[in-house]
């Protein structure tokens, strides 16, 4: 399993990103801080130049006066299933026209746990170095097993999907099909020898006149550690996605 300090995001272009984020999804916040003090509040404005962001005040000049008084402080909010915290330092009240504000320096981190039973990213085309090696085993002795790379087509750290380009193995994927010692190679180079079970198939389109089957599965095994691995993998692909 992996530790909770595996899903601290530190990239400042990701941690903005996923600010921005929560400012446009206009995600409720909860400030915590003092012995078991909180308030709701939301993100107004987020200034990538200045680096700072701003939020709302509480309903009481009691919260704010024990927020600016208080060394920690912490705020948490929930994305489409996404869980997100981020410290908070250096507050300071502003005018903002007739009310108030808070403003501070960005964070330097942000906690952001996916739902992982859910998220996925696609594996970038260009990405050739993220594939699976699966070897099949022989059923008769007339037969040799046979070993196949396959490219990634989407990833999670609980399951991928990939497409099969030889019609000749489609027969040898089958629903809930154990697959036992893959070897899972990840763009940056990482791998690992990785169990799964096939949980759906489906024939999507490769070119304008053919089909491919598209295998999706779920992780039996993954080695200790390689799941944050996974993890940083996939916050990568997120990155170079909002960059595009």
């Amino acid at each position: 399993m992996a530790a909770e300090s595996d899903f601290i995001v530190s990239n400042p272009r990701l941690v903005f990103s996923h600010l921005s984020e929560i400012l446009s999804k206009k995600c409720v916040i909860s400030a915590h801080f003092g012995e078991n003090a909180s308030f709701l509040t939301a993100i107004l404005q987020l200034d990538q130049k200045t680096k700072r962001i701003t939020l709302d005040c509480a309903p009481s000049e009691s919260l704010n006066d024990q927020l600016l008084n208080s060394g920690n402080v912490l705020f948490r909010a929930e994305v489409d299933g996404v869980k997100a915290s981020f410290a908070g330092r250096a507050l300071k009240k502003v005018k903002n026209g007739d009310g108030w504000m808070f403003t501070m320096p960005l964070p330097d981190a942000i906690f952001w746990l996916q739902r992982r039973e859910y998220f996925r990213v696609k594996v970038p085309l260009f990405h050739s170095g993220s594939h699976c090696r699966l070897t099949y085993k022989a059923r008769n002795p007339s037969e040799q097993d046979e070993t196949m790379v396959f490219q990634l087509a989407d990833l999670s750290v609980s399951g991928l999907a990939f497409l099969n380009p030889l019609e000749e193995w489609d027969e040898r994927f089958a629903d809930d099909a154990e697959w036992p010692q893959c070897l899972l190679y990840l763009h940056a180079g990482q791998s690992a020898e990785v169990a799964f079970v096939i949980k759906d198939l489906t024939r999507v389109k490769a070119s304008p006149t053919t089909t491919q089957l598209r295998i999706g599965c779920k992780f039996l095994y993954l080695p200790p550690g390689f799941e944050s691995q996974l993890q940083r993998y996939i916050q990568d692909i997120e990155l170079l996605k909002k960059n595009l």
